[in-house]
């Protein structure tokens, strides 16, 4: 998250009162399923018996697969965007709710320099 990202959600939620609720979930790479035909080496210590050259086909990511990040990323966005929630242009790890005029953010400023005159 960019840090002028952060800023601006901050402020906006002292201005509106609202709960802020942030997860950082260490695992969920582990949770999207492969769309590529991935396939690895049996990991030392782990052969299985009399199936020493046998390989492991992967239907969910591992940790550091590089194909694990971008699967779970297009998974979490569609199910974000099927509830109404889209990520925001400048920064995709934010996540804004549709339901928000466009105009909300302007009406804010204009009561709060009314309220300071």
């Amino acid at each position: 998250m960019r840090l002028e990202s952060l800023r601006t959600i901050l402020t906006l939620a002292a201005i509106r009162a609202l709960d802020i609720i942030q997860f950082d979930i260490t695992s969920a790479y582990l949770h999207g399923t492969l769309k590529e035909e991935v396939y690895m080496e049996q990991p030392e210590g782990y052969v299985a018996p009399g199936k020493k050259n046998w390989v492991g086909h992967l239907k969910k990511g591992l940790y550091r697969l590089v194909q694990a990040r971008r699967t779970w990323n297009e998974e979490l966005n569609a199910r974000m965007e099927s509830e109404g929630i889209t990520a925001a242009a400048k920064d995709p790890a934010i996540y804004v709710n549709n339901s928000w005029a466009s105009d909300d953010f302007a009406q804010q400023d204009a009561r709060s320099m009314t309220a300071s005159r």
